[in-house]
């Protein structure tokens, strides 16, 4: 049968280290195990020690360093040679399994892992999976994967299983946000010791933005019948990047507009021809930007253009001509019919003003005869006409507009008075003027001439019916001339009054008033485009002033000259000074009019506007004095987050002509806000046996702040064992190292808590800090300690199975797998084995089968501790084992005579022998038998007694005994044994027959036949056997 032991050696066991061995089992005789060998290995040799009392056991002894990585198990042929001769041997294999310590550190299979991942996966999407490997075993090959220091974006971003080293997204990334992620992984051995990599994660972008159209001016309404007119100027963008980013924009191919690419990303939106308000009003523009990615996306703005009218068309009557019939005598101020004209242009350019021209034939009294209305084009009568004077005429009608300059049109008029039976004869009045009584009408009396004065006086008087009758008077002023085109003239001194007093036509002070503001503006227009030019000549000059450190700022101006034809684009250097963050609203940032060369009023005239890029209003433009105010508190570390310097573009647009200026304006941070670590608490596991001098790489601090504002200096407060060092990473940014000053013992002091402060440059510094709690990981350098060398127990034999008789305890003071302690027992023999069995988890020995005293009196066993290490402690348990009352005495029968003569005097019977394997009280015996027997029992030699009679024996009166022996030890409880003997007494011929009655007398018959039975006589014997038998005979009787 092969045997098999096993040892576990610790890699770091040293030189010489010695391991006992188990010796074989020896022979008791004279020629025992003498020596021990083993097998050639390059590790280990044996030697053979003696013990107390005598035996040789083998000893292993390390000569060389062991290295799991290199071999894990070691097989070795232990023989034990005796001293006989010729010798004999045995063998037993040594098997050697190397435990591991933690001198490996994890290794990644990559340094660098580069992934490319479409942004917009799905929360979950597995990024990559690192993997790295420890050459260790057990619990120091066993690795736990984490982030090393991420940002805390990072941390929402992305998350790592720690077992299996896999990365997964959080949330969803956006290329447009994030273009890339760098974020070092560490993987920590189950012993902390750490290897890290690097994750490179690339975002790759799809076409998920829709492009987007940012409106930077809008003229709505614009003027028919002009050519190339700017309508809008806007900028296209499309955060997505490649073919994704690239766009197209477009409008309807029906519409007589066209786009003209301006400066980068901007367009002006154009008129392709003048635009005739009367054939469309209205424009509904759809601008459609299309990118090139896959699938492409749109945007569509949908912009409405109103064309304002210009008076291009003149009114037109519905009639060439108009016929008019009236009958004669009609009454004064007679509605006679109406002409009509439309307008097709709107507003004011629509509204239609009738009037009477003057007529071809100079002679025809036109102003006497007849009015228009001229706002509705209505023909009054103004007096009564006479068919018998007139039977017709006719004149021209002409339609004006109000536009500027107005547009007119004609049409005749042609009025036929029809006659009526109204002439009786009548004779002429000697006045020239009369008035008739009911309706006031002045009428000639006759017909005038030459010869009548050309001015006259009226006096006209009206009275009413009253009592008393009232009345007025009017003085009428009656001119005569020579023709005229309105019913009632003034009379010339009224006229010169009214002259004096009317105010001027307003259409005439509006025509005045324009006419100067567009000559104003053609030449504001020529000194503001020589101005340009001059400051274009002269940026570079006015760069090098600026005192932004970051040089000049690159801007375009489109300028629209007043005939709406686009010129080219020009470019500029405009500076602006910086402004500080957190700056009240409506601090003053900068004056534009002075820095742009404009006038006082300019802008104001100009309509000037500030528009930023992310269309938002973040500034605000005093056009009144120039000033350019901030319109919110700036925050720099919403603006710009880690960039530095922090740029706010915006654009400044300004009209008649229109311009845009690209301009850039530096946000100065201010420090408000503190050094923030991610984690308020850092666990850093160090093995106890780490170097001095070594460094561990700490999170670093997050501040939002940028430049001297953000972090300078790590400090940690005062202890015995670390400080902090200062370094830079390939990114120039600082991070702290914690250095090892002086060894760790973990048995001293398990944890260490550290405050990490990080401080930044501002003035005054703020502050924020971490906790560092350090684990000081166990390294295997105690052995363990049984609490007693020697363990001395007593078990009462007979216990039963299972029954505890000791337990051992050893304390080791590592920790985890280095503390954890096996028990087992050292050198032990096969009945010590057979009889006890030992917990290897509590030390608790307990019996396998029972103990008895009369075999075993005592046990010595040899129990070694082991822990997960390899090293090793013994102890002695003693067990003594007890005596009980187990076992009852014992007879022995030596002799024995089972048949006595009576009449014999103090025979012996028998010849016997007690005994009690028991000890002390429970070995001592009384022997008896019973007190009615006529027997004794007499002691002899240690432990034997004689059966014999006390005298002589009577069969007759008692021919058998049954004796019990009776042996009682003294134990508690008391066992008896009791031993039962027949003895027969045999008969001696001591008893004469006897008759037990007198005889009878008989009394037979004369004269009976031969050998009748007359009778019977009877005798006893009370002897046994043959002297009992008594045979009968006829005796003659005596003489007389």
């Amino acid at each position: 049968m092969k045997t098999r032991i096993v040892y576990v050696a610790p890699v770091f066991s040293q030189f010489h280290t010695a391991w006992k061995l188990k010796n074989l089992r020896q022979s008791k005789r004279s020629n025992n195990v003498q020596n021990y060998k083993i097998s050639p290995n390059s590790h280990f040799r044996v030697l053979t020690r003696n013990r107390n009392d005598g035996r040789k056991y083998p000893e292993l002894v390390l000569d060389k360093e062991l290295d799991r990585e290199e071999e894990q198990e070691i097989s070795l042929t232990l023989t034990a040679l005796d001293g006989g001769s010729p010798p004999r041997y045995g063998t037993v294999q040594v098997h050697i399994e190397v435990i591991d310590s933690n001198d490996n550190a994890p290794e990644f299979e990559q340094s660098l892992y580069k992934v490319h991942i479409p942004e917009n996966s799905p929360v979950g999407s597995l990024v990559v999976t690192v993997s790295a490997s420890d050459v260790d075993s057990g619990v120091y090959g066993k690795i736990s994967y984490t982030f090393f220091q991420p940002s805390e974006d990072i941390s929402k971003t992305l998350e790592v299983n720690p077992m299996t080293g896999e990365i997964r997204l959080r949330k969803q990334v956006d290329f447009e946000t994030v273009l890339s992620y760098e974020v070092d992984i560490k993987a920590t051995d189950g012993g902390g010791l750490s290897g890290k990599c690097t994750l490179l994660l690339q975002i790759v972008d799809v076409n998920d933005n829709p492009p987007e159209v940012t409106i930077s001016a809008l003229t709505s309404p614009i003027p028919e019948n002009s050519p190339e007119t700017m309508v809008a100027v806007f900028s296209v963008s499309d955060p997505d990047s490649g073919d994704n980013g690239k766009t197209i924009s477009s409008i309807q191919d029906d519409l007589p507009f066209l786009l003209k690419p301006s400066v980068k990303n901007f367009y002006s939106l154009v008129t392709r021809r003048a635009l005739d308000r009367e054939e469309r009003a209205e424009y509904n523009i759809t601008i459609t930007v299309t990118d090139m990615g896959t699938p492409r996306l749109k945007t569509q703005h949908n912009i409405t253009v109103l064309v304002s009218d210009v008076n291009d068309n003149a009114p037109a009557f519905t009639q060439a001509s108009y016929t008019l019939r009236v009958r004669e005598n009609n009454s004064p101020a007679l509605h006679i019919g109406t002409v009509s004209a439309t307008d097709t242009d709107a507003g004011a350019n629509a509204q239609v003003t009738y009037s009477l021209l003057p007529p071809a034939d100079p002679h025809v009294p036109l102003a006497s005869l007849v009015s228009i209305n001229a706002d509705n084009g209505h023909l009054f009568a103004l007096r009564s006409l006479d068919y018998e004077a007139l039977r017709a005429f006719e004149f021209r009608v002409g339609a004006a507009d109000r536009g500027s300059p107005p547009l007119s049109s004609q049409a005749l008029v042609r009025v036929l008075v029809e006659d009526d039976n109204d002439n009786a004869p009548f004779a002429t009045e000697p006045g020239l003027f009369g008035v008739w009584a009911h309706n006031g009408e002045v009428r000639t009396a006759r017909p005038l001439s030459e010869r009548d004065a050309a001015r006259h006086r009226l006096l006209v008087l009206v009275k009413d019916n009253g009592e008393p009758p009232l009345s007025a008077s009017v003085t009428l002023h009656v001119l005569l001339v020579d023709g005229f085109s309105q019913p009632h003239l003034p009379p010339p001194e009224a006229e010169a009054e009214a002259a004096a007093a009317a105010p001027a036509d307003p259409l005439t002070v509006y025509l005045v008033v324009a006419l100067a503001s567009v000559s104003s503006l053609f030449l504001f227009s020529v000194l503001v485009f020589v101005a340009v030019r001059l400051c274009g000549r002269g940026g570079a000059a006015r760069a090098g002033r600026c005192s932004v450190p970051e040089g000049p700022f690159p801007g375009h101006l489109v300028d629209v000259s007043g005939t709406g034809t686009l010129s080219h684009s020009y470019q500029y250097q405009v500076c602006l000074t910086g402004v500080t963050e957190e700056t009240e609203r409506g601090s003053f940032v900068v004056n534009l009019a002075k820095d742009l060369g404009l006038g006082d009023r300019e802008l104001v005239a100009r309509g000037a506007r500030v528009v930023s890029d992310d269309n938002k209003q973040h500034l605000l433009l005093d056009s009144q004095t120039g000033d350019l105010l901030t319109n919110e508190k700036l925050d720099r570390e919403k603006l710009c987050g880690p960039t530095e310097p922090c740029m706010l573009y915006f654009q400044i647009l300004m009209d008649n002509p229109f311009q845009i200026y690209r301009a850039e304006l530096r946000v100065r941070d201010i420090n408000d806000h503190s050094p923030v670590f991610q984690d308020k608490e850092t666990v850093l596991k160090i093995l106890e046996n780490t170097a001095e001098g070594t460094a561990f790489q700490l999170e670093r601090a997050q501040d939002s702040d940028g430049g001297l504002n953000g972090v300078q200096n790590y400090t940690i407060n005062p202890n015995s064992f670390f400080h902090i060092k200062i370094s830079d990473s390939d990114e120039g940014i600082i991070y702290p190292e914690l250095v090892l000053d002086r060894v760790l013992d973990r048995e001293k002091q398990q944890e260490l808590s550290l405050i990490l402060t990080a401080l930044d440059g501002g003035s005054p510094p703020r502050s924020g800090t971490t906790t560092i709690h350090i684990v000081i990981l166990d390294i295997n350098d105690n052995a363990p300690q049984f609490s007693q060398a020697i363990y001395e127990t007593q078990a009462p034999e007979n216990s039963p199975v299972g029954s505890l008789i000791a337990k051992v305890s050893a304390a080791d003071v590592d920790s985890g797998v280095n503390a954890d302690i096996s028990y087992s027992f050292f050198d032990a023999s096969e009945d010590i084995r057979t009889t006890f069995h030992i917990n290897p988890i509590s030390g608790e020995i307990v019996l396998r089968v029972l103990l008895d005293y009369e075999l075993v009196k005592s046990y010595k066993i040899n129990i070694q501790a082991i822990d997960g290490g390899g090293l090793s402690a013994r102890c002695t348990v003693l067990v003594e084992v007890l005596d009980t009352n187990d076992n009852p005495p014992e007879l022995i029968m030596s002799s024995l005579s089972n048949c006595v003569a009576e009449n014999s005097p103090e025979t012996v019977l028998a010849v016997f022998r007690i005994k009690d394997r028991d000890s002390g009280e429970n070995g001592k015996m009384i022997c008896f038998i019973q007190d009615n027997l006529p027997f004794l029992l007499k002691p002899s030699l240690e432990n034997f007694y004689i059966l014999m009679t006390e005298g002589a024996l009577d069969r007759e009166s008692q021919a058998e005994y049954n004796i019990t022996i009776t042996v009682t030890d003294m134990g508690t409880p008391r066992l008896k044994t009791e031993h039962n003997i027949t003895v027969l007494v045999s008969d001696v011929n001591d008893n004469a027959p006897a008759s037990p009655r007198p005889p009878t007398p008989a009394g037979p018959r004369e004269q009976q036949r031969p050998a009748l039975h007359i009778g019977t006589v009877s005798a006893t014997d009370t002897d046994g056997r043959a002297n009992a038998r008594s045979p009968t005979r006829c005796c003659r009787p005596p003489a007389r």
